[in-house]
């Protein structure tokens, strides 16, 4: 599966991009990424069509998995935070996120549903004069 695969291979990107050569890992590690580079290119080449949109959509997957890791790991380093507290935090700033997503797309759905109330009473007191 790319967007699990890639995603080692976009973090070591990301690092190298946002923290420089001193950031990236030892060579042994980097090394270690030949074969999965070498297996993502192994298991999509007899694939029988390729379709633009998964493909997209595995990379744009990938690429926010890295982003996650890059940034957490970021965070980490600059606030001291590690380990369980590090993970509820994490969570806690992801329920923040989805609270206020719910709650919006929820204003959103009042809002609509009001207007078309609204549309309708207008709608039902108009008298149409037909010219015969």
């Amino acid at each position: 599966d790319l967007s699990k695969c890639g995603i080692n291979l976009i973090t070591v990107l990301f690092t190298l991009i946002l923290d420089g050569v001193s950031a990236l890992p030892s060579a042994m590690t980097l090394a270690s990424l030949v074969p999965i580079a070498f297996g993502i290119g192994m298991a999509s080449w007899n694939s029988p069509t390729f379709e633009w949109i998964g493909f997209l959509a595995a990379m744009l997957s990938a690429t926010s998995q890295a982003a996650l890791n890059v940034s957490s790991k970021r965070v980490m380093n600059r606030t001291g935070v590690k380990g369980s507290e590090a993970q509820r935090s994490m969570v806690l700033v992801a329920l923040c996120i989805c609270l206020i997503m719910t709650g919006s797309n929820s204003a959103i759905e009042k809002i609509r549903v009001w207007r078309s109330s609204a549309d309708d009473s207008r709608d039902d007191g108009e008298v149409s004069v037909v010219d015969d």
